[in-house]
């Protein structure tokens, strides 16, 4: 995450150079090249108008590479910034690449104008060069003021978020990296269990796959194993097999690993709290989705566990589609369902073929 910090301050950095750089080509085409091509307009001297079309030429490929840099800047941060992070991951831009090439041509073309204009046009660009300098420390300022104005207001509004958040009851040791489940449970050995988790990576990148991935087998044949491994590798961006590339459009959104004997692990009742709560910390766009589900029913982790669901899931998680424009695909990984036998049976078939969350 600092990388992708970095890049947004390269970015901005680049797009405030690129202000000045057009001011002071607007200068030379206005008060110079304009005058210099009148000048030269009688004249039949080959080298004097080569140079000057040379000028123009390497002008025109500042400003081509200036509007793709704009271009790009637009589309990167024309979302909201869990998008804008997203984004970053998936299609990293270069920032300080993109402004070195646009460098490297505007210093071509101020030797050129060295070259053909002489002190007076060097010492204008001069003059422009200081209020360059006393334009970015102002607008610094005013940056660390909007920011710092900012930062109180986000402070107040997740403060709020984290209040409402706070009403969920949740399952922290249900998570697949709490220190019980790794206390009790291993990742797949490498090379093993290959062709399953082929199967589940498939599933996970699939835009058209199934709801859900149901695995089952006989006790002890390694499903929790499985379930493990794949959280960690959808966390932490690694293949899920030997093989295999790691993870595109799958992310992890939440984990839930039941255990009957355990009870932090073994309330039903906490268990799509949970997962709201997890989605809402991993996502910031989800997070004021959940509190403002949360505020409309301050008792929503006393109900049944189908209107939890309902309300702090599907319609949020609706929501969230309908303003995501990137191809993302949050996995939750749950473990050992089946323990719960007697919800399952009078519950859980309905509970998860309603058309509202399907």
């Amino acid at each position: 995450m600092e990388n992708l910090f970095q890049k947004d301050e390269d970015a901005a950095d680049g797009l405030t150079k690129i202000l000045f750089i057009l001011v002071r080509y607007q200068n030379l085409e206005e008060s110079v090249l304009t005058q210099d091509a009148e000048a030269i307009s009688h004249t039949t001297s080959s080298s004097t108008h080569e140079l000057l079309s040379n000028i123009e030429t390497r002008l025109i490929d500042i400003y081509q590479k200036v509007y793709l840099y704009q271009i790009r800047f637009v589309l990167q941060y024309g979302q909201g910034k869990w998008r804008q992070n997203i984004g970053g991951l998936l299609q990293p831009e270069d920032w300080k690449q993109k402004w070195k090439e646009i460098e490297i041509s505007y210093q071509l073309v101020d030797q050129a104008v060295r070259d053909r204009l002489g002190a007076r046009t060097i010492d204008t660009w001069a003059a422009v060069k200081e209020i360059e300098t006393t334009t970015v420390e102002t607008l610094k300022a005013v940056h660390e003021l909007d920011s710092r104005m900012k930062q109180l207001g986000i402070k107040g509004q997740s403060t709020q978020e984290r209040d409402l958040l706070l009403k969920l009851p949740i399952a922290a040791d249900a998570a697949f990296d709490s220190a019980k489940v790794l206390s009790a449970q291993s990742y797949c050995l490498e090379g093993t269990q290959h062709e399953v988790l082929c199967k589940i990576g498939d599933w996970a990148e699939d835009p058209g796959g199934e709801l859900i991935f149901w695995l089952y087998s006989m006790a002890g044949t390694g499903k929790s194993s499985i379930a493990l491994t794949v959280a960690d590798a959808l966390k932490q961006r690694i293949p899920l097999t030997t093989g295999r590339s790691p993870p595109r459009t799958a992310f992890l959104g939440a984990s839930f690993f039941f255990k009957q004997v355990d009870n932090t692990r073994n309330d039903i009742q906490r268990f799509f709290t949970t997962v709201a709560w997890s989605l809402a910390e991993t996502f910031d766009d989800f997070k004021p989705l959940v509190a403002q589900a949360v505020n409309n029913n301050l008792t929503i982790g006393t109900k049944a566990p189908q209107q939890q669901l309902q309300h702090l899931l599907a319609e949020t998680l609706f929501i969230l589609d309908n303003n995501t424009y990137l191809p993302i695909r949050l996995i939750v990984v749950v473990d050992a369902l089946d323990e719960f036998a007697s919800w399952l049976q009078a519950d859980a078939k309905s509970t998860f073929s309603k058309p509202s969350v399907n």
